[in-house]
């Protein structure tokens, strides 16, 4: 069916009135309602509203009918000018639990309107205020020269976090040598929230994923992620994922058919982060490894010394 879900506004609430009644009379509670069209005007779309609303709106064409019963054989139909058929009524919460939260008061679709799928479209619309209200303002961008210094920060505190810390002997300045020179050996992208939502230390630039492209003798064209970092008091906020996407996407552009990386064996969270995205386990499903020489092995290995 033909209809649009949109915002209610202050000239739809003689509808949604009538939309409450109704709702009770379904559930048998008529008797409950003591909510008016003045009331629902002023308390839904003042300065700080108690409650936020949806519409359901088809077209003039397809408005609804009232059903007159002139004997218990014959009924005649009428248009009433419905056009309002659907409404839904939320407001946020907070759970002490899981924190910002939205609560959903009514979900209504008039009878001869409903099984079209306005009742999930409506509940839709109101799910996508809860992803919209969790989500964190940040921003994706190609890493520059400049952000050399807080890459290189984000490295320490990725191998602090895999207890690795003894491992990294990359500075700031073989970053800015090694990523931004006229043939780099890697990429980096950064995540970056605005200056009121800085972290405690005072840190804008919040995550980061460094990248570059491989080659596969199966598949052709690879991109490997190295990193993908989030500073801890900046997770869940759909950060990580975004720097994922965005490797994933310039992977694809780059004529890319899959994109590789590792993660540690005890690292649950990360592992089940990486399979909710598609993502499959080399070692365990083929039985690869991987595998490195460095040091000394890497220089009697050029030497070809045994």
């Amino acid at each position: 069916m033909d209809f649009t879900i949109r915002a209610a506004t202050l000239e739809d609430c003689k509808d949604i009135s009538r939309m409450i009644l109704e709702l009770a009379e379904y559930e048998k509670l008529s008797d409950q309602v003591k909510i008016t069209q003045e009331a629902l005007e002023q308390d839904g779309f003042s300065k700080n509203p108690f409650f936020h609303a949806i519409i359901a709106e088809v077209p003039e064409h397809l408005k609804s009918r009232e059903a007159i019963k002139l004997t218990e054989l014959i009924h005649i139909y009428l248009l009433t000018g419905h056009t309002k058929v659907g409404y839904c009524l939320y407001f946020y919460a907070y759970s002490s639990f899981k924190g910002r939260a939205v609560y959903m008061e009514d979900l209504y679709v008039m009878p001869e309107f409903r099984e079209k799928g306005i009742g999930k479209a409506l509940m839709s619309k109101v799910s996508q205020f809860v992803i919209i209200e969790h989500r964190m303002d940040f921003t994706i961008r190609a890493a520059t020269l400049e952000d050399c210094k807080d890459i290189s920060r984000m490295i320490l505190e990725l191998a602090e976090h895999e207890k690795v810390s003894d491992q990294v002997k990359i500075t700031q300045k073989d970053l800015e040598q090694d990523g931004f020179s006229k043939n780099p050996f890697f990429h980096g992208i950064i995540a970056e929230v605005p200056e009121h939502l800085k972290s405690r230390d005072g840190h804008t630039k919040v995550g980061y994923s460094l990248y570059f492209y491989t080659y596969s003798s199966w598949k052709g064209r690879a991109v490997y992620m190295e990193d993908l970092y989030v500073m801890p008091e900046f997770r869940g906020k759909g950060i990580g994922k975004a720097l994922m996407s965005k490797v994933s996407q310039l992977g694809l552009a780059a004529g890319c058919t899959q994109l590789n990386f590792t993660v540690l064996d005890w690292n649950k969270s990360s592992l089940d982060f990486y399979l909710k995205q598609g993502c499959w386990d080399v070692t365990s499903d083929l039985g690869y490894h991987c595998m490195r020489c460095e040091g000394d092995a890497l220089e009697n290995l050029a030497q070809g010394d045994l």
